[in-house]
């Protein structure tokens, strides 16, 4: 199987650039994914600061799984 992007230089630049640059923001949401999951299960925290972590990680996810992305 193959698969061929086609852009209109320089109008769809943006574009472009998102392309190109996906893998490398999988790779930051999937670091920050893991920073949240440690900061749970392995850091001492207080309870504010371990509810905050957990609602910022479930939105994280949330939204990743609302655009079909596989950080695994």
């Amino acid at each position: 199987m193959e698969a061929n992007l086609k852009f209109d230089l320089p109008d769809e630049g943006a574009e472009f650039r998102a392309a190109l640059s996906g893998q490398a923001a999988i790779s930051c949401l999937s670091h920050v994914a893991n920073v949240l999951r440690n900061i749970r299960k392995y850091e001492t925290h207080t309870e504010e600061e371990l509810a905050l972590a957990a609602m910022v990680e479930k939105e994280l996810n949330d939204v990743v799984d609302a655009n079909g992305i596989d950080l695994w």
